[in-house]
């Protein structure tokens, strides 16, 4: 599994593990989380988002390029942003 810091940019790669990678998800929730929003439910909502996009693609339900998954994960991320500075 690998995910993306968006605020440094900076990839980090977990082991295989569902568990390895909600642990990641908790231990950084609580400082992404928009205000007023639950750490646990932040962390649910970023892998469901993740894991969503996965499913269609590796099931041939959705056929995109690099260049759109990206578009789509920096646009959940503004998204939250735009919570977070409204908060």
């Amino acid at each position: 599994l690998i995910f993306a810091n968006p605020p440094t940019g900076k990839i980090v790669e977990l082991a295989d593990s569902p568990d390895n990678a909600m642990r990641f998800l908790m231990e950084n929730a609580a400082r992404l989380a928009p205000p007023g929003m639950e750490a646990r439910i932040f962390a649910l909502q970023s892998w469901s988002v993740a894991h969503g996009l996965a499913m269609l693609i590796i099931d041939g339900q959705l056929h995109v390029d690099d260049k759109t998954i990206d578009a789509v994960i920096d646009a959940h991320m503004m998204a939250l942003s735009d919570e977070r500075k409204s908060g």
